[in-house]
């Protein structure tokens, strides 16, 4: 009978995902299940992570998608710990039980190997990392939504949001300053603006939504919005990433998904978490960081969502003109 691994579920943080556990299985594949049929379970989207090595990519029904409620490491936070609820683990096993008439199915499960600091924080965590690219069809599709009537260099802008059980999350900056900062993006850089737009549910983070704000409005000729959602979310990001200047994303550890896509990248980070984007796998993704700044100053809390406006425009105009040359 021939054999089939089911890789899964996945049901944590997106960034520890694409860090650790993709790299992880891509490894695991190729040394233990080389010869077997491989099936990835995740939420919807995320297929471009996996279809190098995978056979199949299956995601969440929305009903259950819509039962994850505060993703951390590789499971939700219940109670003080991070587990694999039952209710994913069931959908997991009814997926094992349809294909026992044809495979012995064996399942790797996150935490198979341990996603602690010791991982982490390593220069060169157990895995295999590569490059991602978009799909003609995908880069296509983005390439239309992204077009301006003019011939500005174009910038996309991740605003990241993330609040945890209604609390404000202090890796967010104050919207107010996003607002002005973009604002000085266009007016004192002559920028085209593309905001990635990804919906906050509950305490899975997004991003802010400044349809509402008067900018927006104003310089409706130089903003366009792309809603990441749908089958292709993730490969629509990455093709956001590869056809615009440049990207600035706020403080979130998904930021490395530019370094998965190999394009420039502007990240502000709380001081905390800035060391943690200058690790050697990360660096062997991007060319040494040939293009890619950090800017790490401010504490966690109120000292990060009211740092200056003025600054960090400041810093990003420096990256940008060293950028163009």
């Amino acid at each position: 009978m021939d054999k089939l691994v089911i890789f899964g579920p996945w049901v944590g943080e997106f960034s520890y995902e694409t860090n650790w556990w993709v790299p992880e299985i891509r490894l695991v594949k190729k040394t233990h299940y080389n010869d077997l049929k491989c099936i990835a379970v995740s939420s919807k989207g995320r297929e471009i992570l996996y279809s190098d090595f995978v056979d199949d990519f299956i995601y969440y029904p929305d009903d259950l998608e819509n039962q994850r409620k505060y993703p951390a490491t590789y499971g939700e936070h219940v109670n003080g710990k991070d587990i694999i609820p039952d209710n994913f683990q069931k959908f997991i096993d009814e997926l094992a039980t349809k294909y026992q008439d044809k495979f012995e199915v064996y399942q790797y499960k996150p935490g198979q190997i341990p996603i602690h600091s010791n991982r982490t924080l390593s220069d060169n965590p157990f895995g295999e990392f590569i490059n991602y690219v978009a799909s003609p069809i995908v880069k296509k599709e983005i390439v239309e939504q992204i077009k301006f009537e003019n011939d500005k260099d174009t910038i996309s802008i991740l605003a990241r949001l993330k609040n945890r059980e209604d609390k404000v999350d202090g890796e967010n900056w104050n919207p107010k300053s996003w607002s002005k900062f973009i604002q000085k993006l266009i007016v004192e850089l002559d920028l085209n603006i593309v905001l990635t737009t990804i919906k906050n549910k509950k305490s899975k983070g997004g991003t802010f939504n400044f349809s509402e704000y008067d900018f927006y409005k104003k310089y409706s000729d130089r903003i366009k919005d792309v809603t990441i959602d749908g089958e292709t979310s993730v490969e629509k990001q990455i093709a956001v990433l590869q056809n615009t200047t440049c990207s600035v994303w706020g403080g979130t550890g998904a930021v490395t998904l530019a370094f998965f896509a190999n394009t420039p990248v502007f990240t502000q980070q709380t001081l905390r978490n800035g060391n943690r984007l200058n690790f050697e796998w990360q660096k062997r993704l991007t060319d040494n960081h040939k293009n890619v700044e950090i800017f790490s100053k401010y504490e966690y809390g109120e000292e990060f969502y009211d740092s200056p406006v003025q600054e960090m425009f400041d810093r990003f105009s420096n990256y940008y003109k060293k950028l163009r040359g």
